[in-house]
């Protein structure tokens, strides 16, 4: 198990990381299987410095299942959907530490259920806060990039008949975004 791509992952995570994933493992919303509660249980206990001797295979499924016979097919699964939910979890915290994408998805998702309030108040909150953007750089024209790309959608499902500027300022916001990035590059 030593050399397993979850061990290495969890060799990573800080002490805020344990918790959060250890909440995210708990909820019943992402996780059902009380085994894979146990594994998650058991490997923080050995964390840090995950000894090799107590993340031996056998080792840790004799101390999750006492009084079963080794099953490494068994074992595999369980880290395998382990795995699974620890880079969830990963995911989910970066994520969440892009609060404009987020916004983004949450515009798509006003807009595809027909939310026009609640899609206008998540539209201006999103432009503030580019506006409020540091620098001019390849993120921040992808995103205008992408929020006009958002717009255009939510225009063309209105079916109003008159001209919109946001597909032209959605692709001048991609050659801007192009360009920063070939400046970075060279």
């Amino acid at each position: 198990m030593e050399n397993s791509k979850l061990i290495e992952l969890l060799k990573t995570f800080t002490a805020k990381e344990w918790r959060e994933c250890g909440e995210w493992v708990y909820a019943d919303y992402f996780n059902k299987h009380e085994e894979l509660k146990k594994l998650f249980d058991h490997l923080r206990k050995l964390a840090p410095r995950f000894h090799p001797k107590k993340i031996a295979r056998e080792n840790v499924y004799r101390a999750l299942f006492p009084k079963k016979k080794y099953d490494e097919k068994h074992l595999n699964h369980l880290m395998s959907f382990l795995l699974k939910l620890v880079e969830q979890y990963i995911s989910y915290a970066h994520y969440e530490q892009q609060p404009l994408r987020f916004n983004l998805h949450l515009l798509e998702a006003y807009s595809a259920r027909g939310l026009d309030k609640h899609y206008k108040q998540i539209l201006e909150q999103t432009k503030a806060k580019l506006l409020q953007y540091p620098h001019r750089n390849m993120d921040f024209y992808f995103l205008q990039h992408q929020l006009a790309e958002i717009e255009n959608k939510h225009f063309l499902q209105q079916k109003i008949r008159k001209h919109d500027e946001r597909l032209q300022i959605a692709a001048d916001n991609f050659d801007l975004y192009y360009l920063t990035g070939k400046l970075k590059y060279f």
